[in-house]
């Protein structure tokens, strides 16, 4: 028999700024639960341009008095760093990227100020912190209504990814990595512990030897890797991903282990008379613990835990965070990207539309993520949270129905052979991260590119969500199943954008090369405040674009291919400055 357990909260990870945070901003009106400042103190993110020499990145940081953290969270003098040490470096995907602390009498802004006016740099930014953004939960749930709604306490029958029809095709396989970057995972549960990552090349499970075999890095990280620096004691960086998000200062402890419920959803071990199931019953989950106890992290840990997942051979990594604009994260997303890997999104728990207010990670312009909003027992956005957009967010999943009844909600595995239920669009983007793994485990051909085009084309189309996500649709396992692998068009590539002065205003030409024989034309995209819309389609062949008449200002594009399977990749963006005489980029 399953045992119940009342909790404090669901969650959605967030990476706030502080102005976010002074006066509470959570859905019940009541103030945060976890409030956090915007970014770690004396501390920035320095991506130098990789032709610079060694010598001029010492006296560059030399000249801010700045010391060098190490992937290891060591430090390194700027005097003392040579280069030419792979220990030196901050981030191991990116060996141009520099984890900085500067002494307090300069400042992050001050700091911030010097580095950015340096032609050789190509960003600086703010260290921002995480903390975890609390919805309250607080009743009883007893049935996966998001695997399979039989209408239970006032749901609707089918509001739900029909689970149990897509584990007629399928189940997953044991080949399929997803690498969870959360709280950590109770590896050691009874519901998760077949379906733990572990590292073949450290020593089996306990037998720690304290050697670094596999020459990763990491010393004895058999089972992923812990990679939060700790703000508070018990420090961590260590290779124990254990969840332990249970804060001692709230009476009784709070509770949440978020990362045990999250990997839950995506690969708790079905057809086992066990507890729960995940989407995928069978799958690997690769714990990549980046909060520590209070939900507390920053954007440096995400991208070590990131670069980690691309050289473990991670297919999907899942998000259920998010944080301000940072280059540094984008840049460590679209290495996943180019390493094949679909990066899962949680869309966010404001109830805000993110085309306008948007959110990253789920908001950056990259075409391996996708952003995922909550959806209720009903079909309908999840009432009181879920953020949405017609461009920035993909689908919907089940995520919770009201963050006050615990039986409308979303029941996964708990620290300690447990379980519980959350709620948020935390929730929402595993049910699509195991949806993936099991798509691979069916179809392990695929491209990344092929599986989103297939989750997103094979949604549960629903009314409710028009206009509020690009498929307008909520996740189907068994049409996922079922569908048609698409054959897509081959992406075009240097797209140019020249400007032209025009009787009114002015006219870009845009230039692309065509490399698909298959393609019934091409798409154009232009930049309006934070996204791109769509703005014409051209005949197949057509390898330019005129966009005319068109006011004075910046002005930014990209092209797809497309035919009636799907859409290509885009090209890269090109940018046009409409002033003055014609020009181009």
């Amino acid at each position: 028999m399953l045992k119940q357990n009342k909790i404090s909260s669901g969650l959605l990870f967030v990476f706030a700024a502080l102005s976010l945070l002074i006066g509470g901003t959570s859905n019940s009106g009541q103030g945060p639960l976890i409030s956090a400042v915007e970014a770690v103190p004396n501390e920035i993110l320095i991506k130098f341009n990789p032709a610079i020499g060694a010598a001029l990145v010492r006296q560059e940081l030399g000249s801010l008095q700045a010391s060098i953290i190490n992937y290891h969270g060591g430090e390194i003098a700027a005097g003392a760093w040579t280069g030419s040490n792979e220990n030196e470096r901050s981030f191991l995907g990116d060996p141009n990227l520099f984890h900085v602390r500067v002494p307090e009498s300069i400042g992050v802004e001050r700091a911030l100020s010097l580095i950015r006016s340096r032609p050789w740099v190509e960003y600086a930014e703010m260290n921002f912190k995480v903390h975890l953004d609390v919805i309250p939960a607080d009743t009883y749930f007893s049935s996966l209504w998001g695997l399979n709604n039989g209408g239970a306490q006032g749901g609707t029958i089918d509001a739900d990814i029909d689970g149990p029809e897509a584990w007629e095709i399928n189940t997953g396989s044991s080949v399929v990595i997803v690498a969870i970057l959360d709280t950590g995972i109770d590896y050691t549960h009874v519901d998760l512990d077949a379906n733990i990552w572990m590292n073949s090349s450290e020593s089996d499970a306990y037998k720690a030897d304290g050697i670094d075999n596999d020459g990763n890095g990491y010393i004895d990280d058999w089972v992923g890797w812990d990679f939060n620096r700790g703000y508070a004691p018990p420090y961590h960086e260590d290779n124990d991903p254990m969840d332990d998000y249970d804060d001692p200062t709230v009476p009784g402890g709070s509770e949440n282990y978020h990362g045990t419920h999250v990997a839950g959803i995506v690969g708790a071990e079905g057809n086992n008379g066990t507890g729960v199931t995940g989407v995928c019953w069978n799958v690997k989950l690769m714990a990549l613990k980046i909060c520590d106890w209070r939900g507390l992290s920053e954007a440096a840990d995400a991208i070590h835990a990131i670069d980690y997942a691309i050289a473990a051979g991670a297919n999907i990594i899942n998000a259920s965070w998010h944080l301000p604009y940072s280059d540094a994260l984008l840049s460590a997303i679209n290495r996943a990207r180019t390493s094949g890997i679909i990066f899962v999104a949680a869309a966010g728990n404001s109830y805000k539309n993110t085309d306008i207010y948007p959110q990253y990670p789920s908001c950056y312009d990259l075409d391996n993520i996708i952003s995922v909003l909550s959806t209720d027992y009903n079909d309908q956005l999840s009432p009181l949270f879920s953020n949405y957009g017609p461009y920035s967010v993909d689908l919907g999943a089940p995520g919770g129905t009201d963050p006050y009844q615990e039986s409308y909600n979303i029941f996964s595995t708990k620290r300690g052979n447990d379980y519980q239920y959350h709620a948020g669009t935390s929730m929402a983007a595993p049910y699509v991260s195991g949806m993936a793994a099991l798509l691979w485990s069916q179809r392990p051909g695929l491209s990344w590119w092929e599986n989103k085009t297939i989750l997103l084309k094979s949604v549960d189309s629903l009314g409710s969500l028009l206009g509020k996500a690009q498929s307008h649709g909520r996740l189907n396992a068994y049409k996922a199943l079922t569908y048609q692998t698409p054959v897509l068009p081959a992406a075009p590539s240097d797209l140019d954008a020249q400007v032209y002065p025009a009787e009114f205003g002015y006219d870009i030409e845009l230039t692309w090369l065509d490399n698909s024989n298959n393609e019934s034309g091409f798409i154009i995209y232009r930049k309006s405040g934070n996204v791109f819309w769509e703005i014409d389609r051209t005949a197949p062949n057509e390898t330019s674009y005129w966009d005319r008449e068109l006011p004075a200002g910046y002005w930014y594009y990209y092209v797809r291919s497309y035919r009636q399977d799907g859409e290509s990749t885009k090209t890269l963006v090109a940018a046009a400055k409409a002033f003055g005489s014609s020009s181009s980029h």
